[in-house]
């Protein structure tokens, strides 16, 4: 069984390799298939006839296109059961799949990495080569956990993953992630500015400030890498005119 999640959650590496707009990913969504049509369907006429009902048009994010696949995965045992249609395959694929590319976004392009990508700026400021290797570790670590758990938790779940725990977490994580970033790099500017330690009403006023700042400029609609740009460098220029002007402090 372990190989068997193992095959899948490689091949979810080549969803996008066949992007087309005709289909998005409907072809690399079949290709990922592939092993549990060579598991459950001995006969080839029949791996014929799920391949191709599973070759139409398919698109949601790439990192949490396994969360879908294992779904269905689990939903078509239950079709090849006899407990369910193969058409609620289909709409719940369908629905899935637009959840899932909606969270995606949000999660992963709009939030961390922008926010993965300043925090390595700011690294290579200081460490010049492990600002790459940190953005590289960043972004990728959670990536490779969300594509990996969702393997396990889609084949667990099935049609009931709308309502899986993890989901939800991942919804209120690209909403709470914006400005909970911007108390993160104004504290990293502060830490490393003081030799490596934050102390003192100073340093505590700036990365409250900061997070303040982070708020507003939310809910002005600021795009967040601007609203990021912004904080860092509000956040180093107040402390440099801090320091400057209150050098005992």
């Amino acid at each position: 069984m372990k190989n068997y999640k193992l095959r899948l959650f490689l091949r979810s590496f080549l969803i996008q390799a066949t992007w087309n707009r005709e289909r998005m990913l409907g072809l690399g969504y079949c290709f990922c298939l592939l092993p549990f049509a060579e598991k459950r369907l001995r006969s080839a006429s029949r791996r014929k006839k799920f391949l191709t009902r599973n070759l139409g048009y398919f698109n949601t994010h790439p990192y949490l296109a396994t969360w879908v696949i294992g779904a269905a995965i689990k939903v078509e045992e239950q079709v090849l059961a006899g407990l369910r249609p193969a058409e609620d395959v289909e709409r719940f694929r369908t629905t899935l799949s637009h959840a899932l590319a909606v969270t995606g976004d949000d999660l992963f392009w709009h939030q961390l990495r922008p926010i993965t990508a300043l925090v390595g700026v700011m690294v290579t400021w200081y460490f010049q080569f492990w600002g790459l290797l940190a953005f590289l570790l960043l972004y990728n670590a959670p990536h490779l956990i969300v594509r990996s758990q969702g393997i396990h938790q889609g084949l667990v779940h099935g049609f009931d993953l709308v309502h899986n725990a993890w989901l939800q977490f991942y919804r209120r994580a690209a909403r709470l992630l914006p400005w909970l970033s911007g108390l993160l790099l104004a504290g990293g500017i502060l830490a490393v500015g003081q030799a490596g330690v934050i102390e003192g009403t100073r340093e505590i006023a700036l990365f409250l400030g900061a997070g303040l700042a982070m708020f507003g400029l939310l809910k002005l609609r600021v795009p967040l890498p601007y609203a990021l740009a912004c904080v860092v460098a509000l956040t180093a220029v107040l402390n440099r005119l801090v320091v400057s002007w209150f050098p005992g402090t």
